[in-house]
């Protein structure tokens, strides 16, 4: 057994102040079996009872060293990566449409928005998060944005998490079908 690790595919972010990257990653345990070619492998087929996942983590540039990671429900070699600020935050939207901002020196949470309840339309945040001023109410907001599979796009202030304009979340009718 061999473990996969990824991270090649996300986006990175690097913070000139912290002097981290910030990555994303899996964890895939696979079976591997060499093929004729004693240079090749293929694996075919998880390793039964164990579990894929994701890792978020920063890596110290100075050092090659882990400085924070967190374990994720969800692989994320493949996702829409990390996004680091001046201003100390890291964020983070996982496949579910869970944005997440993180401290960037110590990894600590901050908060999180979750922008779909039940993905049961693939309509969950498939970009990477975006940053960006925004004049709401007269005033200019620091602001980070997702936008989701359908064009809507999630605005907040970095530093608390609040919406920059409402969000309406409403009750739908239920299904009968069992």
């Amino acid at each position: 057994m061999y473990p996969l690790l990824g991270a090649r595919s996300a986006p990175m972010a690097y913070s000139p102040d912290t002097k981290y990257f910030y990555v994303t990653g899996a964890v895939a345990p696979f079976w591997v079996k060499r093929v004729e070619d004693p240079h090749y492998f293929m694996t075919p087929a998880q390793v039964p009872g164990q579990k894929s996942y994701g890792v978020i983590a920063a890596f110290d540039s100075r050092t090659n060293k882990i400085a924070w990671k967190k374990k994720m429900p969800y692989r994320l070699e493949m996702g829409s990566g990390m996004t680091a600020t001046a201003g100390g935050l890291v964020f983070h939207g996982e496949p579910d449409g869970l944005v997440q901002a993180y401290d960037a020196k110590t990894g600590k949470y901050l908060w999180h928005f979750q922008t779909v309840h039940h993905d049961l339309w693939d309509k969950d945040s498939s970009a990477g998060p975006t940053l960006f001023d925004v004049t709401a109410n007269g005033r200019t907001v620091k602001a980070i944005g997702t936008s989701g599979k359908v064009c809507y796009v999630y605005m907040f202030n970095r530093e608390t998490g609040e919406p920059i304009f409402p969000i309406e979340e409403r009750p739908v009718e239920q299904s009968t079908i069992p």
